[in-house]
C-alpha cells in the first residue's frame, strides 16, 4: 500500500474527520483510508456512467446485444464487489 502525506488541512476539516472517526469507532487513519476508498469507488462509477452515456449518445432506444449486456453487468458487479461494506453507522 502507498503512504500519503496531506498538508495544510484546515483545523475545522480535521475536527470534523476526527469526530466522525470517533463516532464510528475508527482511528483517524482508518477513517481517512475509508474516505479515500469511497471517493475512488465513486470516481470509478462516474467513469462507467460517462462511458455508458457516451456509448448511448445519439443512439435510438435499441436493446443491448448479449455481449454488451454481459459486459455492462460485469462492470457493475466489479464496481460493487470492490467495496461493498455496509457503513457501521447504519447498523
Amino acid at each position: 500500500m502507498a503512504d500519503v502525506l496531506v498538508r495544510n488541512v484546515s483545523d475545522e476539516v480535521m475536527a470534523i474527520i476526527r469526530s466522525t472517526a470517533a463516532e464510528q469507532g475508527e482511528t483517524l487513519q482508518g477513517r481517512l483510508s475509508r474516505i479515500l476508498e469511497e471517493w475512488a469507488m465513486y470516481q470509478r462509477r462516474q467513469t462507467a456512467l460517462r462511458q455508458t452515456a457516451a456509448r448511448l449518445a445519439g443512439q435510438p432506444d435499441q436493446p443491448l446485444s448479449d455481449e454488451e449486456h454481459e459486459a455492462l453487468l460485469d462492470e457493475m458487479k466489479a464496481t460493487i464487489d470492490l467495496r461493498w461494506q455496509p457503513d457501521p453507522g447504519t447498523r
